[in-house]
């Protein structure tokens, strides 16, 4: 159904564009996303190669196989000298020659390298899928913060608008009033600056919107310049504690994750440099045939031959110079590096998300304040402009009090969806970014 939906949304997209009042859904947004996303992409390759390295053709315990063959072709000029005294001359003698050999080897025992070496492959597939999770994860913050930054958009495009249109009808009232002396000049001439001004500011706004639709279109993996329109709801969904939230970043987390494989496999690559100081035994067998036919004055005319090869070979570097011993050396040292390293990354994650968290549970104070305020303004701002239709305020009390009205509403929508952002931060930290719908 969702490949449907995806297909379908391909599929009226320029409409979509072109006619910019069609609504871009979350969901939506992410499908596209999910469908087109050239990191997303990438890393699933990555992940396909990783797959293939973990095959039982990859593994070392399948044997080796294989074949060589030669023909040969001669024309010979001789002369021949006989015990007996007697000589001959033979003149284009012609030979040749034929062979085919198969050769088998299969590794009994090679230190215990092929056992680490298929186990290191399924933890690099691991690191590959996290990788990937990791690149998803990210791309889904993006697409979110880009999503919320149109939406915000849209809505101060729509707030300094409506300030705007304000704007122009105290500019129309005060020239009236200048028609019939209520008002001077001065306050028509304040007036105009003040419609220029918001003008100004509303282009402003849109040519931001503009290029943040354009940021949200290339993680959708969209070229396109056209307008269209988001959902601009915002509800919050981080309702647990704190304490719920830190149990599942331990567990899910996955920067923690990742560092937790780079653990395991610098344990395999530990085991993998011990290989040295283990023998290696192998079994081997072939088959031969051969055919040779000999030019004139060769004892033989012919010779046939064919036969079969088996054995075993044992083979043990007691000393190669220290250089296996180094090595060891160095693998026991990288895994201390990436003990050290999950340590950091998990203090590292731990006070991100405690950074997150607490911006999370400020903004949504903040939110509440704001909200007063734009309540407290709009209240204002309504008795000034009916005192201002009654001439019992100034053009420029009115001026202020829309002022006020304006920048509490711009600040409520910046607080709002800051807020949103860090309830997605704190959901990627803790890992379930992927299982929330937003």
């Amino acid at each position: 159904m969702k490949t449907k939906l995806i297909l379908c949304l391909l599929g009226f997209l320029p409409t979509i564009l072109v006619s910019g009042q069609e609504l871009l859904s979350k969901t939506d947004a992410v499908a596209l996303m999910m469908e087109r996303n050239f990191a997303i992409r990438l890393t699933d390759l990555d992940v396909k190669i990783a797959k293939n390295n973990t095959n039982l053709l990859n593994s070392g315990y399948l044997p080796t196989l294989s074949a060589n063959g030669n023909l040969n072709y001669n024309i010979d000029n001789s002369d021949l000298v006989f015990n007996n005294g007697a000589d001959t001359t033979i003149r284009n003698a012609e030979s040749d020659g034929r062979a085919l050999n198969i050769n088998a080897n299969y590794i009994l025992f090679d230190g215990f390298n092929r056992k680490y070496n298929v186990s290191r492959n399924r933890e690099n597939l691991s690191i590959s899928q996290l990788n990937s999770q990791a690149t998803l994860e990210n791309t889904l913050v993006t697409l979110y913060t880009n999503y919320y930054a149109v939406a915000q958009s849209q809505q101060s495009v729509y707030s300094l608008k409506q300030s705007l249109n304000i704007s122009k009808d105290r500019l129309r009232r005060l020239e009236y009033g200048f028609e019939y002396g209520r008002n001077t000049k001065l306050d028509v001439s304040n007036a105009q600056v003040d419609v220029n001004t918001d003008s100004i500011n509303y282009l402003n706004a849109q040519q931001l919107l503009k290029n943040q639709i354009r940021d949200l279109n290339l993680t959708l993996g969209i070229v396109s310049d056209e307008m269209y329109v988001v959902d601009t709801a915002v509800t919050f969904n981080a309702t647990s504690s704190k304490e719920t939230y830190m149990e599942s970043l331990e567990i899910k987390n996955t920067q923690i994750q990742l560092a937790k494989s780079g653990v395991n496999v610098s344990m395999y690559d530990n085991q993998i440099s011990k290989r040295n100081y283990f023998p290696t035994i192998s079994l081997n067998g072939g088959y031969s045939n051969g055919v040779n036919n000999f030019a004139p004055g060769n004892f033989l005319t012919s010779r046939t031959n064919a036969g079969v090869t088996y054995g075993a070979s044992f083979t043990w570097n007691l000393f190669d110079g220290g250089g296996s011993t180094v090595a060891n050396q160095n693998a026991r040292v990288n895994v201390n590096i990436q003990e050290t390293s999950l340590e950091q990354t998990k203090q590292e994650v731990n006070a991100s998300f405690a950074n997150a968290w607490s911006n999370y549970k400020n903004q949504l104070f903040i939110i509440e304040a704001l909200q007063k305020n734009v309540d407290a303004n709009q209240q204002n701002f309504e008795r000034t402009r009916e005192k201002f239709q009654l001439g019992q305020v100034s053009s420029l009390d009115f001026r202020t009090s829309q002022l006020n009205l304006l920048q509490a509403k711009l600040n409520l929508i910046e607080a709002r969806y800051n807020a949103k952002i860090s309830e997605v931060t704190v959901y990627q930290l803790a890992g379930d970014i992927q299982e929330v719908s937003f």
